[in-house]
């Protein structure tokens, strides 16, 4: 039997482990957050492309990974879906911008959707279906921000989500 001080100390061990821990990270974000500052947007704007290959890549590595608690979208104890996120933002907001004046075409909003299908589709993959929906609902303000009528993305969303929603009933059973 562990007496109460042995329990005692290794309990306020454990969570000054867990401080000591959220501690450090957010001091390396804030480091991070200091960095990017002095990083100009331009910059972004011109690595778009490859930014969100570099992410596709970074989200295909969990496959050869260990899964942790049922999801296979961790990578040596990190999350990539959260740094993907900004990429998607990113590369949206440069798709988009750039080609204001065919919003409304179907082709062009296929290739913005195709855009997003395809990291959703891994996490679905992954088992990780709050990213992909996540992602989703990142999408789609974005879209109707940009000026594309509410029939048109209902008109190209609705099939998506139905197929989601399939899918996530077969994965999840």
């Amino acid at each position: 039997m562990k007496s109460a001080g042995n329990f005692e100390s290794e309990f306020f061990g454990l969570i000054f482990s867990r401080v000591q821990k959220q501690i450090l990270w957010v001091f390396i974000g804030m480091f991070l957050f200091v960095v990017i500052q002095f990083i100009r947007l331009r910059f972004f704007h011109e690595k778009m492309f490859f930014l969100y290959f570099a992410f596709l890549f970074i989200i295909i590595l969990p496959f050869f990974s260990e899964s942790t608690k049922g999801a296979q979208n961790w990578f040596l104890g990190f999350q990539p879906s959260e740094i993907g996120k900004i990429i998607i933002v990113i590369s949206l907001a440069k798709i988009l911008s750039d080609n204001k004046k065919h919003i409304n075409n179907i082709i062009f909003l296929f290739v913005s959707i195709l855009l997003l299908f395809i990291p959703v589709s891994i996490f679905v993959a992954q088992k990780d279906l709050g990213a992909a929906l996540v992602y989703s609902f990142i999408f789609i303000p974005m879209i109707y921000w940009t000026g594309v009528k509410a029939f048109l993305i209902f008109f190209l969303i609705s099939p998506i989500l139905t197929v989601y929603t399939n899918l996530y009933i077969k994965i999840y059973d």
